[in-house]
Parts: C-alpha cells; structure tokens; sequence
C-alpha cells in the first residue's frame, strides 16, 4: 500500500495546487486563444497529456489531476458506482465541438503564430481573487457535486473535457501496437473475491475484467488499487505492446511452432 500512498498524497497536493494550475487545465483559455493565434498553456497541456497517454494511457488522471483528488476525497460521501451505462459517451458529446472549435479558429486565424504558456491567465496565476474566485469555486463545485450526485469519480465519466485526449492516445497506441503502461489480467490466479472492484475509482467490474483477461479499459486510470490489493496478484501492471503487435507476435509465434 506504499505505492498508494503516494498516489493519495500526489493527488492532495495537485489538489491543493489547483487554484495556482486552474487556468492550465481551463478548456475556455486554449478556445479563447486559438481564436487569436496563440497556443495558450492549456492547450499544451492538453497536447502533453495526449503524447503522454502514448505510453501511459490515463496514468495522470489516476495520480496527479486535481479534480481526481478531490473526486476521490468525496468517495467517503457516496462511494457508489457511475450507474448509466453511457455516462462515458457524454464527455465525448461536451469535447467534440469544442475542440472542433479549437481547430476551427487556429486554422481560420492563420494558424497559431505564437506559444504564450501564461495567455489568458491572471497576473500572479493565483486565482483566489476577482472573477478568478468565481471560476475557481464553480469548477470546484461541478467537479465535487458530480461525484457526490452521481458516485465514484462522476465529474470523469460525464464531464471531464482532459480524459478524451488520453482515451484516444491511448487508442491510437494499441492501433499501431506500440508498448505502453497497462494492465495485465492472470485469470487463473483471481479467486473471484471481488475486492479489485471495490475499490476502483472508477467503478470499475474489475473482477469481471480480470477473470475474462481483459484489462484495458478506456476508463481505467492506471491506479493500481487493484494491483495493490489483490492477494493473488490476478493483476498486475505491466508494459507491453497494443493488441496489433500481440496478434502479430502470437501469429508468428503459431507459425514457427506449426513449422516445427
């Protein structure tokens, strides 16, 4: 539980960060500067998360977003799962035309002619002051009601306008079949008991996952809750090729035993 631990603590401090970090991780200030050329820092953050998914897929949402750490602070007021089946695909509704739009405008505009990582931010970065405060609890609010109303981590799986960029990195890495961070299911040591699915926070049927050796699922965030507290080490973290390499290599391995 070391390694949770430390996750827990990564995502309180990113947490409490979050009034010095909210406007890199602000949709409005990479839309509001493509419309004037500029590569905003939130933007680039965005672009960071997608490149980072490459290699390990949603990782960040499970150890360093601040709206992780505070979703997961709320789990002591519901704890219960996200229960509509296609609560995920609501993000992808939000996202979609804005980041159409985001092109749109860099594009129409001649492109993005400038990198400016403090466009659109309030001088001194902290927002705790003017209309600054205003945006800042209202984020906060959004995010903890979510997770309140809806259960585990609600603001991710209806609302969360980061999480796409790494669900397709991360889909685009198994496509070509690069190696990266994830899962690994042993259904023959999972016992059945549950617990990986217990505790996810995302509300995951790990347990359902793991016994059918499937463990790549768009919504895991890397975590490793499950990893940590399965006695049986049915699940464990691994880094390997996506499922193109893996049919490539199983296709080849079959060949070179049929040929012997």
């Amino acid at each position: 539980m070391k390694r949770q631990n430390v996750r827990r603590l990564s995502l309180t401090v990113s947490m409490l960060l979050f009034p010095v970090t909210l406007y890199f991780f602000s949709p409005m200030t990479a839309l509001e500067g493509a419309m004037k050329g500029v590569a905003a820092g939130s933007l680039l953050v965005f672009l960071s998360m997608f490149v980072s998914s490459l290699i390990l897929g949603r990782a960040w949402c499970g150890w360093l977003c601040p709206g992780g750490g505070l979703q997961e602070a709320c789990g002591g007021i519901n704890n219960r799962r996200v229960k509509w089946k296609r609560s995920d695909t609501v993000k992808f509704v939000i996202w979609t035309p804005w980041i159409v739009a985001v092109v749109f405008f860099a594009i129409t505009g001649g492109g993005l002619r400038s990198v400016d990582m403090l466009h659109g931010i309030p001088q001194g970065l902290f927002v705790l002051e003017g209309k600054s405060f205003v945006v800042y609890y209202i984020t906060m609010a959004l995010i903890a009601g979510l997770a309140v109303a809806a259960g585990r981590r609600g603001f991710c799986h209806f609302v969360c306008w980061m999480s796409p960029f790494m669900i397709i990195g991360s889909r685009v890495r198994e496509y070509f079949g690069w190696r990266a961070l994830k899962l690994r299911a042993v259904p023959e040591s999972c016992t059945g008991c549950g617990l990986c699915s217990r505790v996810c926070p995302m509300g995951l049927d790990v347990q359902k996952m793991a016994a059918a050796g499937l463990t790549d699922d768009p919504e895991c965030i890397l975590c490793g809750e499950c990893v940590d507290r399965c006695a049986k080490g049915a699940i464990r973290f691994s880094f390997e090729p996506g499922r193109r390499e893996a049919v490539r290599c199983t296709a080849e391995s079959n060949l070179e035993e049929a040929k012997g």
